[in-house]
């Protein structure tokens, strides 16, 4: 099953801009301040938290207890950060992320 089937256009398209501003924080850090890349964090984690309730999957507990562990990071452009953002995105990104096993 594809993403898009899944979870929706307008979601699948919030993901993909997320997506883009991750590679773009990855990429070139120097083009972003810490404030940039935490707004951006901080928006994508709050909206796919509200995506539980349609989807209250075990994998979407596991992508807000990754998130709980922000407070153990110093939000910006720094790697364990970025890693961080990567890990959730990978788990949002995912088609089954969405279906109960």
């Amino acid at each position: 099953m594809k993403l898009v089937d899944s979870i929706g256009i307008e979601r699948f398209t919030f993901l993909h801009v997320k997506n883009g501003e991750l590679n773009a924080f990855k990429k070139q850090p120097e083009l972003f301040t810490n404030r940039q890349v935490k707004n951006s964090f901080d928006h994508f984690y709050r909206e796919v938290c509200s995506w539980k309730e349609n989807f209250p999957t075990h994998k979407l507990s596991d992508f807000q207890a990754i998130g709980y562990a922000y407070d153990g990071f110093t939000p910006g452009t720094n790697k364990p950060f970025l890693g961080l953002y990567q890990e959730l995105m990978n788990i949002a990104s995912n088609p089954l992320s969405y279906q109960e096993h």
